[in-house]
């Protein structure tokens, strides 16, 4: 499987991954070892797993960003370091649901919707952090460099 691909033009893509966790289903299952108890260690057994795409599907290497993971084709090469989104999410760019799939939005044909901030009350269950990083095209460039 591989990882969500936003063409900007032909000469840049944009590759996403999801980082997901979970808080702990008992409170003793883990410690408190990241922000308001959620922890990859946490995910159900099948569920998504550390990484996935925008869709929980399964990366090649699903406990790390896919590094190696450049759009297929020659010529492609990373631009820069992988950064987190926090677009729509908290200031650690992470967004919280209720669950992965919600039946209730499921059965209306919505998407689960994701908030910026934790509930406080303790409904929302899982989150997820959207981590980005440009790739760009070097053989391409080269050719559309030396055909003008």
């Amino acid at each position: 499987m591989c990882a969500w691909r936003v063409s900007i033009d032909p000469l840049t893509e944009t590759v996403e991954v999801f980082e997901n966790q979970r808080r702990p289903v008992l409170e003793s299952q883990h410690e408190s070892a990241s922000s308001q108890g959620f922890h990859s260690s946490s995910l159900l057994l099948l569920e998504r797993k550390n990484f996935s795409d925008r869709n929980g599907k399964q990366l090649e290497n699903p406990s790390e960003r896919p590094d190696a993971m450049l759009p297929e084709g020659e010529g492609w090469q990373w631009d820069g370091e992988w950064a987190v989104d926090t677009t729509d999410a908290d200031s650690e760019g992470w967004q919280y649901a209720s669950n992965w799939i919600d039946p209730r939005q499921l059965i209306r044909g919505e998407d689960v919707k994701w908030y910026d901030a934790c509930d406080k009350e303790g409904s929302t269950w899982v989150r997820r952090r959207r981590w980005v990083r440009q790739a760009v095209n070097s053989r391409t460039m080269s050719a559309q460099a030396t055909s003008v």
